[in-house]
């Protein structure tokens, strides 16, 4: 069976690095999230993604929201990839003229209330024929027209039981 590649919003992995940034100060074991646990195991079905976008959205939130330093962020950071074998979509890889294309056509034709930072992440997943995994409720509802392979964390299990 081919594995399920998943291009990983920021919203569904942000809790990890949470936790591990507690972890980091306490210094006392901190229990993963169920999501990560989840992805984790499935490992032999999932495939991941990022893109540099959502390591520095990560990185960003470790310094302004959790106060970690440049080398607490960029150790959590690699941990996390490596942990569930991240592959990294390469920026050079990105035609830049598609994305911000993708995104305008989105834009103009419905309204949009958030940032268009998710949209970036859905552009990127598209242009690679990635299934995008995202906890944002907007982007589930209002832009599978514009490009199917969107899912939501329950929706990612049931797929994998049934």
């Amino acid at each position: 069976m081919e594995k399920i590649k998943l291009y990983l919003d920021t919203n569904i992995i942000y809790t990890y690095f949470m936790q591990k940034a507690k972890e980091l100060k306490s210094k006392r074991k901190v229990p993963l999230p169920k999501v990560f646990k989840f992805l984790r195991r499935n490992k032999d079905v999932l495939e991941f993604y990022v893109s540099k976008l959502t390591e520095i959205e990560i990185l960003r939130k470790l310094v302004t929201e959790l106060s970690l330093n440049e080398s607490e962020s960029t150790y959590l950071w690699d941990d996390f990839c490596n942990s569930l074998d991240c592959n990294l979509v390469k920026s050079e890889e990105i035609n830049l003229s598609l994305l911000w294309n993708f995104i305008r056509s989105i834009v103009i034709k419905i309204p949009i209330k958030k940032r268009v930072t998710n949209l970036e992440h859905l552009g990127i997943a598209s242009q690679f024929n990635l299934t995008f995994l995202t906890g944002d409720k907007e982007v589930l509802v209002k832009c599978k027209r514009f490009y199917p392979k969107i899912m939501n964390y329950i929706d990612l299990r049931k797929n994998l039981k049934g």
